[in-house]
Order: structure tokens, then sequence, then C-alpha cells
């Protein structure tokens, strides 16, 4: 008895030592697969904000060069204004005719072709507008309101996806809070992620790039506009009388420009960083490949186990019989 007793103490210790033992390496591989998925997500993160800071300081140059370009615009649309029309009388009444041969002749020959830094479509160029809507913009041809010809501020509602954001920008753009964020878009996105905002923020635009990469910024329009005066129209009315806004012939150029084109055509490293980057690809392809390797590792373990308990209740039931055995033989 006394010998078997020592055998099942024995196999016992061992069985327990291995449980334990296989226990604390499970621990350690899930443990470790945590660490590594932290780190995975604060090294990515890292990443994201690392290319966003790029876009953003990329964002605000080309809102600089734009500010630059359209105001180098106003002043040359305003000095040929004057020009040809040298008398206020004269300048009134080709600003309530906005249709005739004369105006638009200066419009479209100081916008044709100046597209912003080369990039030659529509979400790039530069338009005219006033407090009731665009006066003139090579991507339409403008529609007769009246004896004027222009495209109401609610007529250019109905061509916005997010009519919601428009509003904001308009608003900014009339008020002249050129401080912030002034953008429209114009198309609906194809992107299960997309959420519509109603006003662009640094904040908003970290949360677009995060969700849909680079492409998330292709249907945004910025604008960066220039007034022919800032605190007057030029017939040299104020803006303000009495602490009262009032209606003058303000005449506002507004630069256009698509952040995602602007990016595609001149920062080619940018516009190759998306979700599928290398880093990123490297850092997730590690993480999954050791995940798979810990799964594996566990169920090789667990299956250890199984197996060493069944022989341990195998070889108790064995030792037991013969046990029994010794005992009837004696």
């Amino acid at each position: 008895m006394k010998p078997n007793g020592k055998a099942f103490s024995i196999v016992g210790l061992y069985v327990i030592a291995l449980t334990l033992i296989v226990c604390s390496f499970i621990f350690l591989l899930f443990n470790t697969t945590n660490k590594i998925h932290k780190t995975v997500d604060g090294t990515t993160e890292y990443v994201y904000e690392s290319a966003f800071d790029e876009i953003v300081l990329y964002l605000d140059n080309l809102i600089e060069v734009a500010k630059e370009q359209s105001q180098e615009t106003a002043d040359e649309i305003r000095d040929a204004l004057i020009s040809k029309y040298p008398n206020n009388n004269l300048l009134k009444d080709a600003l309530d005719n906005v249709g005739s041969k004369g105006i638009l002749d200066i419009y479209h020959d100081i916008l044709e072709d100046r597209y912003f830094n080369d990039v030659k479509n529509y979400d790039n160029d530069i338009f005219i507008a006033n407090t009731d809507g665009i006066i003139y913009d090579l991507n339409y041809q403008n529609i007769e309101n009246g004896d004027t010809m222009m495209r109401l501020w609610p007529d250019d509602k109905d061509f916005h996806y997010n009519k919601e954001l428009f509003d904001t920008s308009l608003t900014n753009l009339l008020e002249q809070n050129t401080g912030n964020y002034i953008v429209f878009e114009k198309r609906k996105p194809n992107n299960n992620k997309y959420i519509k905002y109603s006003t662009i923020t640094k904040e908003t635009l970290y949360d677009i790039y995060r969700k849909e990469g680079i492409e998330g910024f292709k249907n945004y329009v910025f604008l960066v506009p220039s007034y022919i005066y800032n605190h007057k129209d030029i017939l040299g009315t104020s803006d303000f009388i009495n602490g009262v806004k009032v209606k003058n012939y303000k005449i506002i150029i507004v630069q256009e420009f698509n952040l995602y084109d602007q990016i595609n055509e001149h920062y080619t490293y940018l516009a190759k960083f998306d979700k599928e980057s290398h880093t990123i690809s490297l850092l997730h392809n590690m993480q999954d490949s050791f995940k798979e390797t810990c799964t594996i590792l566990s169920i090789i373990i667990i299956v250890f186990v199984l197996v060493l308990c069944c022989m341990y209740n195998y070889l108790m039931e064995i030792m037991g019989s013969d046990s029994k055995d010794k005992e009837s033989t004696d």
C-alpha cells in the first residue's frame, strides 16, 4: 500500500506542477498579446497623428498661398473695373447689370485658366461673388435672374450635397470670418464610414482622416476669400452704418482648392500614406501573426493538459486496480 500511495502522490504532484506551468505559460502569452495590442494601437495612432500634422501644415500653407492669389486677383479686378468705369455712376450701372458684356469681359479675361497650383479642374478655380450670390464662375453657365446674370446663394445651395455645411460656410464667407475653415461639400461621398459635419475644424478633419484616410478629403473644397476692401464696397459705401449692416456692392473674390487634389498632385508621400501604409500594415501583420501563434500554442497546450488529465485518471485506475489485486492475493 505504501508504494502505491507514494506513486499516487508523485503522479499528482507532476500533474499539478505541469498544470501550473501550462497555465502560467498561457497567462504570459495572453499578457504579451495584450501588451503588443496596446503598443500597436499607440504606434498606429502616433503614425496617424504625425501624418495628420503634416497635412495640417500643408493645408495652412495652401490657405496662405490661396489668400495671396485671391488678393492678387481682387486687386486686378478692382483696378480693371475702376479703369473701365472711372466714376461711381458708371461703375454702379455696370455692377447693377452684371450680365453686361463689358463687365463679363473683365471677369473672364482675369479668371480664364487661373487654376490653383496648376490643378486644372473646377474644384481648384476662382469665382466672384457678392452678398446675393455668385456673379461669375467658369464652372457653370450663369443663369438669368431678371435683368441680371448671376447664381443666387439659395440656387447654389441646391447643387451641394451637405447643405448644413454650406449654410455655416456661407455665413463665415459673408461675415468675413476667415479665421474659420470655409468649406463646401459638393458631392455625396461613397464611404460607409462617412459622417456628415455641419462645420469643419481641425478635430473633424482628423476624424475624417482617421476613418477614411486621404480619400476622405475628396469631396471637400476649401474657400479662401479676399474682399475688394474689407470694410466697405468698391464704391466706398461702408459695410456698417451706425452699427447696422447695409446692403452695398461688396465684391468677394474666392479661391477654391480641393485638399485631396492638392495632396495627390504635389505631396505624393501623403497621398500614398493611408490605412494600408507599409508601417501600419507591418505592425498589424506582426500582431496578427503573434495572435495566430498564441492561439495555436494555447490549443496545443490545452489538448496536452486534457491528455495529461486523461492519463492521470488512467494511471489512477490502473494503480487502484493493482492495489486491489494485491490485497485480494494477500
